[in-house]
């Protein structure tokens, strides 16, 4: 008589070895509209730039708040706060949205002070103003990944 058991490390081994037969690779699971590709985070506090590791979720992630933006809340920002993620890309941006006119180089999510605050999403214009804008996304997936 065979245990429980055995049926189930006998599942565990055929799901194993399809998966090596046919490629597990959850990465490509991970599609967007708008591919970033690859990107260069840094953690700036106090104007001191510290380079992150960055993944396929992190340009997945990106590349949903991109997509969802909805408006520009202002202008351009006077003073950048004391800590922020910055978002390098290696190719310009160019999103299908009329609030954004211009193709996008870098981005910023700030790190608010206080756990309740939402963090805001910055993008740097042509003239070097960074502009503030609204998402239907939550930034607060990029901030966890790089807190």
């Amino acid at each position: 008589m065979r245990h429980k058991w055995d049926l189930r490390i006998h599942l565990l081994f055929i799901v194993a070895v399809l998966a090596a037969v046919f490629g597990f690779q959850p990465e490509k699971w991970l599609k967007a509209e708008i591919v970033v590709g690859p990107v260069e985070v840094y953690k700036v506090e106090h104007q001191r730039e510290e380079p992150l590791r960055t993944s396929k979720w992190t340009e997945y992630e990106i590349s949903k708040v991109l997509q969802s933006i909805t408006s520009m809340r202002a202008s351009s920002y006077r003073q950048l706060p004391e800590s922020y993620l910055l978002f390098k890309f290696e190719r310009d941006i160019i999103l299908d949205h009329d609030a954004v006119p211009f193709p996008v180089k870098q981005m910023i999510v700030t790190l608010p002070d206080n756990q309740w605050d939402q963090p805001d999403m910055l993008l740097l214009n042509a003239q070097g103003q960074w502009i503030v804008y609204d998402t239907s996304h939550p930034l607060s997936m990029l901030t966890r990944d790089y807190r």
